[in-house]
């Protein structure tokens, strides 16, 4: 038995090119790659098909205490080695865990897949995509160009030569970097921009609160200016992973320990596979910039102690964004009281969005609405699960950001409408490559709801005669749906990816059809038009399924219904069936709309009392 594991599109083609291939067990790990074998009529497998969703689930918060541990293990040496992170207490590897979680969850999951397909199989040969090695990106988040299935085989630590790798690789083409370079040109230039206007504010004016990268306070102080004296925003990046940089001073010795290290290397080799590799590479990057970090450390407390905020508001406690990870290391330093302003509005038990990261470091959540309360305190929140703090707070206060993208009901003039109606569907659950985490309790999540998606589209091509009709894909998606629309010749159907903001389509939009609860889905309940969206039922409670959204949001946990109503509803033609207001209210607050102001005075108010 022989099979071919594909991570790539690319593979796809060259599988369908070749009919020697199609006599392989065909696994694809990737949308695209899946829609290719499907459109060549090949016969192939999606992974969930052999890693199974709720076994994998039940073992979540296991896999999420494993890479905790790596991190806790990271920094009990660092603090041996470094006496900087030592004397501040610094625990520097748990701030960033985050990316230590999704490259273990990224692998964890394709070991557990290639584990299943041996033992089923018991094949002979394997053949996968032959790529550069690992490499990172600026977020330290594996390359999407690499091949982990390559990565985890080259690092086989027993019974490699039982099953024969073999390698496909791509035709060498050229690589097109001007619009890389000119997206690094226009981030540095406002990256400029923040600081100048950051400094302009810090020397000129006595604030009485600090911002750390909110785009809802940014919006806020635009939509109050009365207000805009009391907050200041920091909003610029002051380190750079840079590769090119020398190596931290105790680098060797920190490695050569942790090798030694039998409760590291027991977390970091699962089934036969080690992943050391990979976890090593991430501590190069980020201990190359171990200096910046102190140095900013030292900075940004100068700044803290001469503003002297009451309370610091952040938009996330990942650490995407370092200034994050160092301000709030200096509120725990200076005791000072802080909060995240949540950007999206969770809406399930799981809380994917950043994967609890928000609720590990924080208890202060101010929200868009009163949902979040009821989800974090329910007793099936995924929060109870594992060993977070508690005595969470939410401060339901909105979203000024979305207030002020919307407080002008002007349309697009380039959006050109006719006299039908239109419906906008916005294409979600989108997963970069390589960059899977467990963090969301839905099947077939992994495959990015693919097959769902090309219903939906399917679908739609039977009116798009009858009505105005528009695919809204993720500006940094794959060519995917715009190829599927090119493929079943719905030539009357617009493709968008970031020709306009979705704040647009909304204004022309007379239905709203969403895959998921995502930030989307929040900016559209401040519309009329009708909502169509699907949701696992264990996501969602059944109280807020029958009192809170019901009659007033097209809900569905079945793929099969949600298609069938659907068309049932166009077949119908009539829009504008439903009001929002309770979900309007629950999910925005927007019973309060003219009321922001007065809310997070009040709210920050008792955060700062609390502390």
């Amino acid at each position: 038995m022989k099979l071919i594991l594909v991570e790539f599109p690319w593979q796809a083609i060259k599988i369908s090119e070749n009919k020697d291939f199609h006599n392989y067990i065909i696994v694809s790990t990737d949308p695209e790659a899946s829609y290719i074998l499907k459109k060549n009529k090949l016969k192939y497998f999606e992974t969930e098909e052999f890693c199974n969703h709720d076994a994998l689930w039940s073992k979540y918060k296991d896999i999420t205490e494993n890479s905790l541990q790596i991190t806790k293990i990271l920094d009990k040496y660092l603090w041996k080695f470094d006496n900087r992170f030592k004397n501040l207490q610094w625990n520097f590897f748990n701030d960033f865990h985050y990316m230590f979680k999704i490259s273990y969850d990224q692998l964890y999951y394709y070991i557990e897949l290639i584990s299943n397909l041996i033992q089923k199989y018991n094949p002979s040969e394997i053949i996968v995509a032959d790529t550069e090695n690992i490499k990172f990106d600026k977020q330290i988040l594996i390359d999407s160009n690499v091949s982990l299935f390559k990565f985890l085989f080259q690092n086989l630590i027993e019974d490699r030569e039982k099953i024969k790798i073999k390698y496909l690789s791509k035709n060498s083409g050229k690589t097109d970097k001007k619009l890389s370079k000119r997206k690094l040109i226009l981030e540095k230039l406002k990256n400029i921009y923040f600081k100048l206007n950051f400094y302009f504010r810090y020397f000129s004016t006595n604030p009485e609160y600090l911002s750390i990268g909110s785009f809802e306070i940014n919006k806020f102080k635009k939509l109050y200016p009365q207000e805009s004296k009391k907050y200041i925003s920091y909003n610029h990046e002051n380190i750079k992973y840079d590769k090119s940089k020398k190596n931290w001073n105790h680098l060797n010795e920190f490695l050569e320990t942790l090798k030694k290290d039998d409760e590291f290397n027991s977390l970091t080799n699962y089934k036969k596979i080690g992943l050391n590799d990979l976890f090593f590479q991430i501590i190069l990057l980020l201990t190359k910039n171990f200096d910046d970090f102190i140095k900013e450390y030292y900075k940004s407390k100068k700044i803290v102690n001469k503003i002297k905020p009451k309370c610091l508001i952040f938009q996330t406690m990942t650490p995407f964004y370092s200034p994050n990870v160092i301000f709030r290391k200096i509120c725990k330093d200076l005791k000072l009281p802080y909060a995240t302003w949540v950007h999206g509005g969770y809406s399930g038990y799981s809380l994917h969005g950043w994967d609890v990261s928000d609720y590990r470091f924080c208890t202060n959540h101010i929200s868009y609405g009163i949902h979040l309360d009821e989800i974090i305190n329910n007793k099936k929140s995924i929060l109870n699960k594992l060993n977070l703090q508690k005595n969470h707070k939410v401060f339901p206060i909105g979203s000024p950001r979305f207030d002020f993208f919307l407080r002008e009901k002007k349309k697009n003039k380039k959006l050109k409408k006719n006299s039908k109606s239109t419906i906008l569907y916005s294409v979600g659950c989108y997963e970069p490559r390589n960059q899977f985490y467990f963090g969301y309790n839905r099947k077939k999540n992994f495959s990015q709801l693919w097959e769902f998606h090309y219903q939906v589209i399917k679908l739609l091509k039977k009116y798009e005669d009858q009505f105005n009709i528009i695919v809204k894909d993720l500006p940094n998606a794959s060519g995917l749906w715009k190829n599927v629309l090119k493929d079943i010749d719905a030539k009357n159907i617009s493709y968008i990816s970031n020709e306009f903001s979705f704040t647009d389509l909304l204004k022309i939009s007379d239905l709203n059809l969403f895959s998921v609860l995502s930030t989307t889905f929040f900016e559209s309940l401040y519309f009329d038009a009708d909502i169509f969206f699907i949701e696992d039922k264990d996501e969602i409670d059944s109280n807020i399924r029958e009192n809170k959204l019901k009659n007033e949001l097209f809900y569905f946990s079945d793929t099969d219904q949600y298609i069938k109503e659907l068309d049932a509803y166009l077949n119908e033609g009539k829009f504008y069936k439903t009001k929002k207001d309770n979900s309007k209210n629950y999910f925005l607050n927007l019973k309060n709309f003219q009321k922001r102001d007065k809310l997070l005075n009040q709210a920050l108010s008792q955060i700062v009392q609390k502390t």
